[in-house]
C-alpha cells in the first residue's frame, strides 16, 4: 500500500482525526482479513452489507460493528433490556440484572426477619409483609423476651451471691489481717522481753 508505512510512522507521533482512524483501520482490515471475515470485498455494496458499520440499538451503549456481528455483541451487550430471570414482570438492563435478582425483584427468596429467635421460613419477597403479620411471629417474639428475662433473673440472682460471697470473703480477710497484727504484736513483746532477759543475763557475768 502507497505511503502507508510512512503514514502510520506519521500518526504514531501526533494526534490524528477520527476520520483518519477509521481510514487507517480500515486499510489494516482489508491487508490482514484475507478470508473477508470481517469486511466485505465489494467497494460499492452499500448499507445493505452484513459488514455495514451500525450502532448498538441498546441505549447507553457507544459501541459499533458491523450487521453480521451486531447479534453477538447483542447478546452480552450489558445495555441490552432483558426480562428478569425469576419471571417477575421487570425488564432490566444486563449490567443491574444481578442487583435486581438480589435487593428488588419481588419474587426473589428472602429468609424471614425473625429467623434469629426461631422462624426457618423461606418466602418470596412480594409475600413477606404477610407472612410476617402471622401471629405466630409475636408468640415467638414473647417467648423470646421471656427466655432473655428469665436469663436476666438468673444473672442477677448469681450476681446477688457473688456480692455476698465477696462480702463474706472481705470480712474473712480483715479478721485474719486483725489476726495477724496481733499475733505480730505478741511476737514482738515476746522479742523485747527475750532481749531483756539476755541483756540482764550478760550484766551478771
Amino acid at each position: 500500500i502507497f505511503g502507508f508505512t510512512d503514514r502510520c510512522n506519521d500518526l504514531s507521533h501526533s494526534f490524528f482525526p477520527v476520520v483518519e482512524r477509521e481510514a487507517l483501520a480500515g486499510l489494516v482490515i482489508r491487508k490482514l482479513d484475507k478470508y473477508f471475515e470481517v469486511h466485505c470485498n465489494r467497494p460499492a455494496c452499500g448499507e445493505d452489507c452484513i459488514f455495514a458499520i451500525v450502532a448498538c440499538p441498546n441505549t447507553g451503549c457507544n459501541i459499533m460493528t458491523s450487521k453480521k456481528h451486531m447479534p453477538t455483541h447483542d447478546d452480552i451487550c450489558a445495555h441490552k433490556l432483558i426480562s428478569c430471570p425469576l419471571e417477575c414482570e421487570d425488564i432490566v438492563a444486563r449490567m443491574d440484572i444481578k442487583k435486581h435478582t438480589l435487593k428488588i425483584c419481588p419474587l426473589r427468596k428472602v429468609t424471614c426477619p425473625f429467623s434469629k429467635i426461631g422462624c426457618c421460613a423461606v418466602v418470596l419477597a412480594k409475600d413477606l409483609p404477610h407472612h410476617v403479620s402471622d401471629s405466630t411471629h409475636l408468640v415467638l417474639a414473647v417467648n423470646h423476651i421471656t427466655k432473655h428475662e428469665t436469663e436476666l433473673s438468673k444473672m442477677k440472682e448469681k450476681m446477688k451471691y457473688l456480692e455476698e460471697e465477696n462480702k463474706i470473703l472481705h470480712n474473712l480477710i480483715l479478721s485474719k489481717e486483725s489476726s495477724l497484727q496481733n499475733e505480730i504484736k505478741n511476737l514482738n513483746l515476746k522479742t523485747t522481753k527475750m532481749r531483756k532477759r539476755i541483756e540482764y543475763f550478760e550484766a551478771l557475768k
